[in-house]
């Protein structure tokens, strides 16, 4: 399920022989058509920043979920670091963005919704000492050990460009 429909979907069903309404399904902010408590977990990842009423989209997910909700959002935190090299990641300029979160504002937002929050971690790893590897002219072979030396002795910083969240209904 999803707030928005992609091209991609008839492509992807087609792959294990369904139509794309057999696989997918386009939903509205405002109800999940599922039943309550109907699933152990509830994943939403890189949705709830789309949300119109997002505390109303986690009600939501709370209801049709027994156990657990598992989300992750965009880290819109002007302090990010990321911010010191002046890197702006798509998320912070996307304009079907409608709301920005960051770690406390999310779990305000979770603890509003009545949900209990377990854990509070990051998502999408950064490692900008990648990129410097990837930059350079030369040989793949070279450039992956490069990359593999610099991350197995933590040269570069590591950045984390989402906030995972794992809540207890």
């Amino acid at each position: 399920m999803d707030l928005f429909e992609y091209p991609e979907w008839d492509q992807i069903a087609a792959r294990v022989g369904k139509k794309a309404d057999e696989v997918f399904k386009k939903i509205g902010p405002d109800r999940i058509p599922c039943e309550d408590k109907e699933f152990d977990v509830v994943f939403a990842f890189e949705v709830l920043e789309h949300a119109p009423d997002p505390e109303h989209f986690l009600c939501e997910m709370r209801r049709v979920a027994r156990k657990y909700i598992l989300l992750s959002v965009p880290d819109c935190n002007p302090a990010h670091p990321l911010h010191k090299y002046s890197l702006a990641l798509h998320h912070w300029t996307d304009r079907t963005h409608a709301q920005f979160f960051t770690r406390s504002s999310l779990v305000g937002l979770l603890d509003k919704a009545g949900l209990e929050v377990l854990h509070v971690g990051g998502s999408y790893r950064i490692q900008l000492g990648n990129a410097f590897w990837d930059s350079l002219r030369i040989p793949g072979r070279i450039r992956r050990f490069g990359q593999n030396l610099t991350n197995r002795l933590q040269l570069s910083p590591v950045f984390y460009s989402g906030i995972l969240v794992k809540c207890a209904v």
